[in-house]
């Protein structure tokens, strides 16, 4: 009674560490349409849709990524590359979430037709982004000019990135626990956690 009461104490012990989807699974590019609201929030539900992409990038911090944002069109104006370091991330076993909770400062490239022009912008504190099912949803406001820009932003994984292909293969293959938390080659008989999912083999 002892042993499998302590069996059971130590699988939900263990469990949050296979409760979360594979970070792995967050990093690429995402192609999707902004829809942007100048000056003011309420515009961005009848803003068109402005092609545009968002590149989720891996870094060597493990709570922390970098994105590459660019594509939308403001005017005459298009931005080809706006880089946004150190947002912070968390998973669970559902979503993944991208936040900053402090202002980021960074240069723009942007392109008027022409010339390729780089440009000063912020991003104001509260940007966050939700990875689910492979969508990327992200809301941001970019101080532009003399302007603010509301920012929504809804895209499709297209192509993963930034990611070891070493880890990559490995994190394909099946990982099996056994309830005390030890990797294990094989499942036999018994309860065991594979692939962050808890399977009793009889």
């Amino acid at each position: 009674m002892k042993k499998n009461l302590l069996s059971i104490i130590m699988l939900f012990a263990v469990m949050p560490m296979f409760a979360q989807i594979s970070v792995f699974s967050m990093y690429g590019t995402y192609k999707g349409d902004t829809q942007i609201g100048i000056n003011n929030a309420n515009e961005i539900a009848t803003d068109k849709k402005r092609p545009s992409e968002i590149t989720v990038i891996k870094t060597e911090k493990i709570d922390r990524v970098n994105i590459n944002f660019g594509g939308f069109n403001i005017g005459k104006y298009t931005f080809k590359k706006l880089v946004l370091n150190g947002l912070s991330f968390a998973n669970t076993a559902e979503e993944c979430t991208l936040t900053t909770s402090e202002a980021i400062y960074t240069d723009a490239e942007l392109t008027d037709g022409k010339n390729t022009l780089s440009a000063h912008i912020s991003i104001e504190p509260g940007a966050k982004g939700t990875i689910k099912g492979g969508i990327l949803e992200m809301d941001m406001v970019i101080n532009f000019k003399d302007s603010k820009l509301y920012t929504h932003f809804s895209g499709k994984m297209t192509t993963t990135t930034g990611i070891d292909k070493k880890e990559h293969e490995n994190n394909t293959k099946e990982v099996i626990y056994d309830i005390t938390g030890k990797k294990v080659s094989q499942a036999r008989k018994g309860l065991y956690i594979i692939n962050g999912k808890k399977v009793m083999i009889k």
